[in-house]
């Protein structure tokens, strides 16, 4: 199996050509007119090579990148320096689903893995972006396209037929799609996670946990481990309010709080932040990561703590009632404000009352 997988980057791929490979079985479909309503039939056949080569069938090569959206990622296997399989993701806004725009594999790609390595990608991305699923479409001709996406979990779930001017204008074809939907995981009752201050003896586990959590989240690897270990011998380090989480004696989520002030124009305040917030990936799902946080938050508001402010995920800390830091008049050290700086108030007006530019260690 060849794990070189890489990120095909926009500035490079763009435009790449993704020839399709020869298939020797099709799709078909059949419709019947029966009391009840209509019978359609789906079935594989040997596609006809006479039939191909008179006329040619048109079939068009797909291309890296060619959605207009800004957010589509490619990613692809290369075997001695050659591409032989891609995927590429764009996020429907409609539906909050994943869509695979583009999914190849070179000829002789087509009965390994590769195909199913790169369908476990886009199953990761739609994961750590909490998408409910994936979906897919592809050509009626692409028969082993679609054993690739069923032996991946995808379900046929549509079907659209080419009029018969698109199949004279450009040869288009009917089109299959598919849809993956991601495992929801069930809520744990409260008395199934203990939640307690982190101990010596945790440590290696909390570092291995969080590294699980992290690891190619938002880049290649990840360095919040590492911060863990730092964090914890800084003087902003708050060991009384970071708590970790266990199930069954096994440690599966955490957060850590710290120190920050907000520097106004003639007062420094002292505020809350915390990071990271992990949950092990087996686990994420379960409630774990918003019981860690309202339980400390509730013990951060008894310890006299006016308000916190982050750096996070906003379709996350949103519908906890986390809001923009613009909406508490606070900004970067730097005078900025976006999207992923967001505060929450632990007793009414908190944050209001400290506007500033936010510093953290």
């Amino acid at each position: 199996m060849c794990k070189n997988i890489e990120h095909l980057t926009r500035d490079t791929w763009e435009g790449h050509a993704l020839c399709p490979p020869e298939e020797k079985e099709e799709f078909q479909l059949s419709f019947a007119k029966e009391k009840s309503g209509y019978l359609i039939r789906l079935f594989k056949v040997i596609k006809n090579k006479e039939a191909e080569q008179t006329p040619p069938r048109k079939r068009s090569s797909g291309h890296l990148y060619a959605a207009s959206s800004d957010q589509a990622f490619a990613w692809g296997i290369r075997k001695e320096g050659d591409l032989c399989a891609s995927v590429e993701t764009c996020p429907d806004r409609a539906s909050e689903n994943l869509i695979i725009t583009q999914f190849w594999l070179a000829d002789g790609s087509l009965r390994g893995q590769e195909g199913q390595t790169l369908l476990d990608v886009a199953k990761e991305q739609a994961r750590l972006e909490r998408r409910p699923g994936i979906k897919v479409s592809i050509k009626t001709s692409e028969a082993l396209k679609a054993e690739e996406l069923e032996r991946a979990g995808f379900i046929l779930i549509g079907l659209e037929r080419a009029t018969s001017a698109k199949r004279a204008d450009n040869g288009s074809e009917d089109q299959l799609t598919f849809d993956w939907r991601r495992p929801v995981s069930s809520k744990l009752k409260r008395e199934a996670i203990e939640i307690r201050p982190e101990q010596q003896k945790d440590w290696h586990e909390v570092e291995r946990v969080t590294q699980k959590a992290f690891w190619n989240k938002y880049r290649p690897g990840c360095d919040e481990h590492y911060l863990v270990s730092r964090l914890r011998k800084h003087a902003d380090y708050l060991p009384d309010l970071s708590r970790i989480a266990l199930v069954n004696g096994r440690v599966v989520g955490g957060i850590f709080y710290s120190r920050a002030r907000v520097i106004g124009e003639d007062q420094t305040y002292e505020v809350l932040t915390f990071g990271p917030l992990f949950v092990d990936p087996d686990m994420q799902g379960c409630g774990i990561g918003e019981c860690l946080l309202k339980e400390t938050m509730t013990e951060a508001k008894n310890q006299g703590y006016r308000g916190i402010i982050i750096y996070g995920e906003p379709d996350y800390y949103l519908r906890i009632g986390f809001h923009s830091c613009a909406d508490f008049g606070i900004t970067t050290a730097e005078g900025n404000n976006f999207e992923a700086f967001m505060g929450i108030e632990l007793v009414p007006g908190g944050p209001s009352e400290v506007q500033g530019k936010y510093y953290h260690s």
